[in-house]
């Protein structure tokens, strides 16, 4: 299996800042955790912002696809309300970082 340098950045950011619960994370740390040099982030991503940015896209674009689960559920529509809201919730505890991407 190949080394993808791409997803292996995206992953080690996404843990660190999971478990640093934050942002400050250098880059540096980043690519020691990825086991890639500086390089391949300026390659992929061009600076820790474009890093950041595709980082939140990834987590937009999960969350994206509960919403059309929830709509297409049989149920009144005060219900699925809740439901959104309790997803968002659970998102952002999952991901306390993702809002400081905002």
């Amino acid at each position: 299996m190949e080394f993808d340098s791409r997803e292996a950045i995206l992953v080690a950011a996404h843990n660190l800042f999971l478990t640093q619960r934050g942002l400050r994370v250098s880059l540096n740390d980043i690519c020691i955790a990825a086991n890639v040099n500086v390089g391949m982030v300026h390659y992929h991503f061009d600076n820790k912002q474009g890093l950041l940015v595709m980082l939140f896209e990834r987590l937009c674009a999960s969350w994206a696809e509960e919403l059309p689960q929830l709509l297409a559920r049989q149920l009144p529509v005060r219900r699925k309300l809740e439901l959104h809201v309790e997803q968002i919730i659970r998102n952002y505890r999952r991901y306390p970082y993702a809002t400081k991407l905002m």
